[in-house]
């Protein structure tokens, strides 16, 4: 159970880079205590 809960993290954290390089935005993502920000900007929490 454990394995498939960091698979998952790994998976919603590549498609979040991906989705960021969809809409243009080549700077990386930051994780900051459990958020996303990207550019700046909210992004996703988990």
């Amino acid at each position: 159970i454990i394995g498939e809960v960091v698979a998952v993290s790994i998976d919603q954290e590549i498609f979040l880079k991906n989705f960021a390089k969809q809409k243009g935005q080549l700077d990386p993502l930051f994780y900051v205590q459990g958020t996303y920000f990207g550019l700046g900007r909210y992004v996703g929490k988990r």
